[in-house]
C-alpha cells in the first residue's frame, strides 16, 4: 500500500513535469532539449525529486517502499523478486539519468526556442508533489510519524481483513 501511494505521487509529479517541458519547448524530444535547468528551475528540481524517489534513492519515498518490498520479499524467501527490484531500480537509474542530462542539462540547442516556464497552477502541484515525496520519505525514518501514519494505516487494512472475514463468514 506505502508502494503504491508513493508510486502515485511520484510518476503523477513525472508527469507533470514532461508536461511542463512539452508546454515550455513544443517538443519531447530528448534531441531538441537541453539547459533547461536555467530557464526552468522548479521543472528541473521538482523532476529530479521525483526521479531520486523513482529510482529508489534515500532518504525519498520510494527507497523506503522499495526496501520494505524487497525486505517482505527476502523474509518470505523469494531472493529472486529481490533481485528483480534491485536490478529495475538500477535500470531506472539509468533511464532517468539520461533524461535529467538530456533536458536539464548541456548546451540550450542553437535552433531551440523556449517559451517561459509555468508558474500557477502547474508549478504548484508540482511542487506539492515534490514535498510529499520528501515528507513521505521521512514518515519511515521519524518514529512518531511512522506510528502515526503506516501503523494506523496497518491497523485498518487488517481490520478490514478481520471484518471482511466475519463478513463472508471465513
Amino acid at each position: 500500500l506505502f508502494h503504491l501511494i508513493n508510486h502515485a505521487v511520484y510518476k503523477s509529479l513525472l508527469f507533470l513535469a514532461s508536461g511542463s517541458i512539452q508546454m515550455s519547448t513544443g517538443t519531447r524530444d530528448l534531441k531538441k532539449l537541453g539547459g533547461l535547468s536555467a530557464s526552468m528551475p522548479i521543472t528541473c528540481a521538482t523532476s529530479a525529486i521525483a526521479s531520486a524517489s523513482i529510482v529508489g534513492i534515500p532518504p525519498f519515498s520510494g527507497f523506503w517502499s522499495k526496501v520494505i518490498l524487497a525486505w517482505a520479499a527476502v523474509a518470505a524467501g523469494f531472493y529472486w523478486i529481490a533481485a528483480v527490484i534491485f536490478l529495475v531500480s538500477l535500470c531506472t537509474l539509468i533511464m532517468y539519468l539520461k533524461v535529467q542530462r538530456y533536458v536539464f542539462m548541456g548546451d540550450v540547442p542553437a535552433d531551440a526556442r523556449y517559451g517561459p516556464e509555468d508558474k500557477g497552477m502547474m508549478a504548484g502541484a508540482m511542487i506539492f508533489l515534490a514535498c510529499l515525496c520528501v515528507l513521505m520519505g521521512l514518515i519511515v525514518i521519524v518514529p512518531g510519524l511512522r506510528a502515526a501514519v503506516l501503523e494506523t494505516a496497518v491497523q485498518a487494512l487488517t481490520d478490514g481483513i478481520l471484518y471482511s472475514s466475519k463478513l463472508i463468514g471465513a
